[in-house]
């Protein structure tokens, strides 16, 4: 029997899958909200990298931790636990095409849009806007792609295949690579991430390997994600090659 429409996300997201995550289900059942942090934690039993906060300027800090395994393992869809479900809604019908980002309009934004910074505002719109529509000092700051209480992420695509040294010097000093958590929801949301991107004339999905960041990877190595497998692993730093994406934290503030 196909499932019927109008169902929550998490049991519509399940069926897509084919998948059936006890875990989740359990929790939802017992009111137990959990994060998507707390999730991942109980079923790799791996402890997740510190939460990065970022407000337009955020100096990189350098790992000097030792080398470590990087994670292997497929990573896990079910894993996915959504507090704000609207967000991951494909019908925009109902919403602005474009709008300035604040408390007021936080609602509206959605997985797929693009942000530009203008001054000191944020704009959001539902499409790439045109050059010789916006003002020289407008800035592409990448599509929305996850939030999280009162911040929102951007991806931004920095280069489709480079050196990780390369990689490194092209990221801006806001933003950083993505981490273990964020490349779970890029492997999960791959086909909404995809469309967006396609609206900027790049293939998202041919970018199979892209860097990460790991708080445990030496400098020596250079941590990547493999889209398809859902898998991470650690390259020799000097020859390894994949695409680079940067995120940036946007704070929504008084």
């Amino acid at each position: 029997m196909k499932p019927k429409k109008n169902l929550d996300l998490i049991d519509s997201v399940m069926s897509r899958l084919d998948i059936c995550p006890s875990m989740l289900t359990s929790a939802w059942l017992q009111e137990s909200l959990l994060s998507f942090s707390d999730v991942i934690d109980m079923i790799t039993a791996d402890s997740a990298p510190p939460p990065v906060t970022v407000v337009n300027n955020n100096a990189r800090t350098e790992q000097n931790a030792e080398p470590a395994p990087i994670d292997e393992r497929p990573a896990q869809k079910e894993t996915v636990f959504l507090q704000e479900a609207d967000f991951y809604e494909n019908d925009w019908s109902s919403l602005d095409d474009e709008f300035m980002l604040d408390r007021d309009t936080l609602s509206q934004a959605r997985c797929g849009m693009f942000v530009y910074f203008q001054s000191s505002k944020i704009i959001v719109s539902k499409i790439p806007l045109a050059r010789k529509h916006v003002s020289p000092n407008t800035v592409f700051a990448g599509i929305l792609w996850d939030r999280n209480d009162q911040e929102l992420l951007t991806l931004k695509l920095c280069e489709q295949r480079s050196g990780y040294g390369r990689a490194l010097k092209k990221r801006s000093a806001n933003c950083r690579f993505p981490n273990q958590d964020d490349c779970i929801k890029m492997f999960v949301y791959q086909d909404l991430l995809h469309e967006a991107f396609r609206k900027l004339h790049v293939n998202f999905k041919a970018s199979e390997t892209f860097f990460c960041e790991d708080p445990q990877h030496s400098k020596a190595t250079a941590p990547v994600f493999d889209l398809k497998k859902g898998t991470s692993t650690a390259l020799p730093a000097k020859t390894a090659t994949a695409a680079s994406y940067q995120i940036q934290t946007i704070r929504i503030t008084d």
